[in-house]
């Protein structure tokens, strides 16, 4: 009976009800606190994070530590210069959200990373030319994410603090993982 929506006008809604009605989460008063959200996934039923952000503005993430009742949402200097497209949650402590720079300027797939609960985020690019728009974990430390119409795939085989890419299967272009 229990969802959560991300998107405009509001960045973040709630239903308890089955989807018959939707309520505006609470969400701190930061600057960013009305940018599209793009993806929000629950650790347990207290600690969830979502992710979202606006090409070339930044890219954000949102975390709630008591069952979305209120939201908090990075801010400067935490603000990604990049959307930030999908979540990966390790634990209640450990996050990791995966998005990049659209424009060929050599920026590239970007990760935005926690390991406070939120309370510091980290962004850095990683080399690598593309925007990754998901992300999958095989096992603990497998994990995979597609860079769409790059027609690669990255791979990582230590929880995602190092990456390879590599060419797509029959040059496919891959959205989800």
């Amino acid at each position: 009976m229990n969802g959560w929506m991300g998107g405009k006008p509001y960045p973040i809604v709630r239903t308890i009800d089955g989807g018959i009605s939707w309520t505006e989460a609470e969400i701190d008063s930061s600057t960013y606190t009305t940018f599209p959200v793009y993806d929000i996934q629950f650790y347990n039923s207290k600690f969830g994070y979502a992710s979202g952000g606006a090409i070339d503005c930044c890219g954000l993430m949102w975390w709630t530590t008591n069952g979305g009742n209120y939201w908090f949402v990075s801010d400067t200097p935490n603000v990604a210069p990049e959307p930030i497209y999908q979540v990966h949650i390790y634990d209640s402590l450990n996050v990791l959200g995966v998005g990049g720079d659209f424009e060929d300027l050599g920026f590239g797939v970007g990760m935005m990373r926690t390991s406070n609960g939120g309370a510091l985020w980290q962004f850095e690019y990683i080399g690598i030319t593309g925007v990754a728009w998901d992300i999958d974990f095989r096992n603990d430390s497998e994990a995979w994410t597609p860079l769409r119409n790059k027609q690669k795939l990255l791979f990582s085989l230590d929880a995602g603090l190092t990456w390879t890419s590599i060419p797509t299967p029959d040059s496919a272009i891959i959205f989800k993982m």
